[in-house]
């Protein structure tokens, strides 16, 4: 669970099997991003923000086959960050760029990767909440548990945006 983004990604590398047939590894960073290189950071650089949700993260692939890493073999002028996060929309890049700016690290580039299905997980309709709920559940988290997470939920009021984080916990799913 993270806070600013409610997903929270836990750093280092795994090797993940999926239904005894797909086989990947996955490395995240101290910062519990998807690694773009082998060797850290070169702050020397101007930074590239690769922004988005599990696509860019890279859903089901080694992390020498994400766009993020490819981008950076060919692109070595420039350190590419990926902070891509699984399950999350377009107001998680905003409160994660505006993080970075209010440190003071202001990127050369932003890519934002959108997908029209990412409006839903801003604004987290019900059924997004259920979808969630049973993700998370579904994979041996206790009731308890998913009722602590909360996502950040945009709205517009007055020509305002307005954010608020909401837990996604939603009852039995007929319901």
């Amino acid at each position: 669970y993270n806070p600013l983004t409610g997903i929270g990604l836990v750093p280092g590398n795994f090797g993940v099997t999926i239904e005894d047939s797909l086989t990947f590894t996955l490395t995240q960073s101290s910062d519990s991003f998807r690694i773009t290189k082998y060797s850290g950071a070169d702050t020397g650089l101007k930074k590239i923000f690769i922004m988005g949700c599990s696509f860019t993260w890279g859903q089901l692939v080694d992390d020498t086959s994400t766009f993020s890493w490819l981008l950076q073999e060919r692109f070595k002028c420039f350190d590419i960050l990926n902070l891509g996060i699984p399950a999350t929309g377009t107001l998680q890049s905003y409160l994660q760029l505006k993080k970075y700016l209010d440190k003071g690290i202001v990127p050369s580039i932003v890519i934002i990767n959108y997908a029209s299905f990412q409006d839903m997980r801003n604004t987290s309709p019900r059924v997004w909440r259920k979808i969630l709920t049973q993700a998370i559940t579904g994979m041996g988290a206790e009731k308890e548990f998913v009722k602590q997470i909360k996502f950040p939920v945009a709205s517009v009021k007055r020509n305002k945006l307005m954010i608020k984080n909401e837990s996604i916990y939603t009852e039995h799913w007929l319901m």
